[in-house]
């Protein structure tokens, strides 16, 4: 059906053939058909065109939620290449997928990319919606987490503790997650401050 460009009907649709075809493709291991089904994409629309992105988005979401992270990440950033030249930088998509790039190169261990990305989309989520929005949050997250898998503690005591005072009552699990790792960080320099975040996590 794909190779005779029959129409496509809509977002849900894609990401049902997306989604099936991928499993197919990691059933069989012919990770080809990947690229067979995004070059019949490009034939139908272009090889900029926005459905094509989304399709390589999609088959990103797919392989994260296996735990492929390297194919993830891989597939993830050429959805990134092709919003950035649709959308440019300043867009929430773009910052979005900067987020799940970063997310998926950590998991594969690639924390100098990790860092190096969240940290990148962070300052396109504060820049495009300000500090405490969601999408920024995530990125705050995604920032702290590879640089304490890299190693570098430097800075992470601040953004968890901004996590901390955003996170508020919406999310209380979240919340304790991110005063655990705070106090954790800051237990040898200050451990009143420490016992306290973990008794608010506690609670």
């Amino acid at each position: 059906a794909i190779d005779y460009g029959l129409p496509r009907a809509d977002d849900a649709q894609e990401e049902f053939l997306v989604t099936t075809y991928d499993r197919l493709a990691a059933e069989k291991d012919q990770k080809d058909w990947r690229a067979e089904f995004i070059a019949a994409r490009v034939r139908q629309f272009g090889d900029k065109h926005p459905h094509v992105a989304m399709a390589w988005s999609l088959f990103g979401a797919s392989r994260l939620a296996a735990g492929d992270w390297k194919t993830a990440a891989e597939c993830l950033s050429k959805s990134l290449d092709l919003q950035r030249s649709a959308l440019g930088d300043d867009h929430p998509e773009v910052a979005a997928t900067l987020v799940l790039v970063a997310h998926a190169s950590r998991l594969a261990g690639d924390t100098s990319a990790a860092v190096r990305t969240s940290a990148d989309a962070l300052t396109v989520w504060e820049r495009i919606v300000g500090p405490n929005h969601p999408g920024t949050l995530e990125a705050v997250d995604v920032l702290a987490s590879a640089r304490l898998q890299a190693g570098e503690r430097d800075g992470v005591p601040a953004l968890l503790a901004r996590l901390c005072a955003a996170d508020g009552s919406a999310d209380p699990v979240r919340r304790a997650y991110h005063l655990v790792r705070l106090a954790e960080l800051t237990a040898r320099k200050d451990k009143a401050a420490a016992r306290a975040n973990v008794q608010e996590a506690m609670k």
